[in-house]
């Protein structure tokens, strides 16, 4: 069952991305990344270890980024701005943690 619920929500990230107007050979990988994901967790036991091990969302997430990036962010739905935020600034910072407590 987790399986089909899986392959829902990656069908409706390919929808999506369907929307955007990316091209049909992207579209293409994305979809052989659900199925493969999809057919190897229907392996009994060794399916979940497969699962965990190939992320098919992930993938398909990266092939998105990669697209954008290389175009400038332009495609098919127009231009969408990339702002990738500063890894340090969501890093706890060092050393103990001031806590307020209010009175």
């Amino acid at each position: 069952v987790g399986d089909y619920i899986g392959l829902v929500l990656s069908t409706y990230a390919l929808v999506l991305c369907i929307l955007f107007g990316l091209p049909i050979t992207l579209l293409a990988m994305m979809v052989f990344n659900i199925v493969l994901d999809c057919f190897l967790g229907l392996i009994p036991l060794l399916g979940d270890a497969l699962d965990v091990a190939f992320k098919a969302n992930l993938r398909n997430l990266r092939l998105l980024e990669d697209h954008l990036i290389s175009n400038d962010g332009k495609c098919g739905a127009g231009h969408f701005n990339l702002i990738f935020p500063p890894s340090t600034e969501f890093l706890p910072k060092n050393g103990p943690q001031e806590v307020f407590v209010a009175s």
